[in-house]
């Protein structure tokens, strides 16, 4: 954390943990063979589980025992997760972020080094967020190889571009701006020192918090609406119940007008017949 920032951090409008591991806590540990990973037991029943993203992102199997932890976890729970990391492979960046997006425990990032790349991706997955003096963060486009019949690459690659383009919007909307981004996606990488990339990531939580806000709001308007047309159904109140249902027009059936035959042709038939 900065430590000549207090005016900024006074404007921190992140939830703060309340079930930070305290004395006497107890290390509840099922993977002992992981050196990175160490889950503690709280003794008010929840846990913390704390991870240290230092070595290249490579193959997802290299964190299943955190994957498996997240999965496990409860909105009582904390995970306080440590980067200091330049990235590595994408799919594996990608499938912690969704396991963070998804994991219901309150998320504390701690970039205590550098934060690039696929790591800055996972960083994104944060609910709090705290910036060691001389960490910085890096965001820059993608990389791949891609090998087998021609048609197989260029299919390949139509996809990729439109996955990663929409994937990188969604991510780091709010963090950086949308010309920044498509900079990004164009080949520029950005550098933010830890004072910057503070800042920016405050605004950006700040502003998701707005919008949560106000579908909160939303959905609890509702809510009590549809609780009281529930409420007089159950009563035999309720209006929708006793409005009528529309009924479809019938149609009419339509009389086809009966041909008339012509007095002349009716005349000279008859002059005919003598």
């Amino acid at each position: 954390m900065f430590k000549n920032m207090e005016t900024m951090m006074e404007t921190t409008k992140f939830k703060t943990p309340s079930n930070k591991a305290k004395a006497p806590f107890i290390y509840d540990d099922p993977y002992d063979d992981d050196p990175l990973l160490k889950i503690t037991s709280q003794p008010d029943g929840s846990k913390n589980i704390d991870y240290y993203l230092i070595n290249e992102i490579e193959d997802i199997e290299d964190y299943i025992d955190f994957l498996r932890a997240l999965s496990e976890c409860h909105p009582t729970d904390t995970v306080d997760i440590h980067i200091n990391c330049f990235g590595g492979a994408m799919y594996a960046g990608y499938h912690i972020f969704d396991a963070l997006c998804d994991c219901p425990a309150t998320i504390n990032m701690h970039i205590d080094g550098f934060c690039c790349s696929a790591a800055s991706t996972i960083m994104m997955a944060g609910d709090n967020f705290d910036f060691a003096s001389h960490s910085c963060v890096m965001v820059h486009s993608m990389s791949a190889m891609f090998y087998g019949k021609w048609h197989e690459i260029t299919a390949r690659l139509k996809f990729d571009q439109k996955w990663f383009e929409e994937t990188a919007r969604e991510i780091y909307a709010g963090f950086m701006t949308d010309e920044e981004i498509d900079a990004m996606i164009e080949g520029k990488d950005f550098w933010f020192t830890a004072k910057e990339a503070h800042e920016r990531i405050l605004k950006a939580r700040e502003e998701d918090h707005k919008k949560q806000a106000l579908v909160a709001a939303l959905a609890e308007k509702h809510q009590a609406e549809i609780n009281e047309e529930i409420k007089a159904i159950m009563e035999g109140n309720s209006t929708v119940a006793k409005k009528p249902a529309k009924k479809s027009a019938a149609k009419k059936p339509v009389k086809k007008a009966e041909k008339k035959s012509s007095p002349k042709k009716e005349e000279k038939t008859t002059e005919e017949n003598k």
